[in-house]
């Protein structure tokens, strides 16, 4: 097969497996990041699990005690000297499927964890849709951002705050009771 930017021009896999090896890849990053928060979560006492463990969690990351989804978005900083999460068409087009959003910003080996509530304004744009991407400019000079800007006091404020998953928890634990209450399984 031929391929633009190899040495004689040619490739010798397909385009279609090429595509799954970089799927691969892109797993294998996003895997990483997954175990680092899951240690990270059960270093602060809190039980967690690969979203793909539960079969009604599947399409979300992380999972904790069993009922919190927990959608996890890692940035790296760009050249321009922002951070940038991005979101993917699935779920710009179908919505959040997670109860919580980590912002997780990468520096080298160092990371820090941003909780936000999934259905935190941040998120929506004026219509109510899902924004396509969020950024965060830790430096005080004016850029041009690409997505909704993040303030130094959202960041501040949601550092490490893992009480907002037992926020969640005991939340839904109130909604699976009511709804015994209401259907008559006491």
């Amino acid at each position: 097969y031929t391929a633009r930017g190899t040495k004689d021009g040619h490739t010798s896999d397909c385009r279609k497996c090429r595509k799954a090896r970089n799927m691969m890849r892109n797993t294998d990053n996003r895997r990483v990041y997954e175990t680092r928060f899951i240690q990270f979560l059960e270093s602060r006492g809190v039980q967690a699990d690969y979203g793909v463990f539960f079969r009604n969690f599947k399409y979300v990351d992380v999972v904790a005690w069993g009922c919190v989804s927990i959608e996890l978005k890692t940035a790296t900083l760009l050249q321009r000297g922002i951070y940038l999460w991005n979101f993917t068409p699935g779920q710009v087009n179908r919505g959040m499927k997670a109860h919580i959003v980590v912002l997780q910003i990468e520096a080298g080996l160092d990371s820090t964890y941003h909780f936000f509530d999934a259905h935190d304004s941040i998120f929506y744009d004026k219509f109510g849709h899902l924004r396509k991407s969020l950024s965060y400019t830790p430096s005080p000079r004016k850029i041009t951002n690409k997505g909704r800007p993040i303030t130094l006091e959202m960041i501040v404020k949601s550092l490490n705050w893992t009480d907002l998953i037992e926020q969640k928890r005991m939340e839904i634990s109130r909604q699976l009771m009511l709804r015994n209450v209401l259907i008559g399984n006491d």
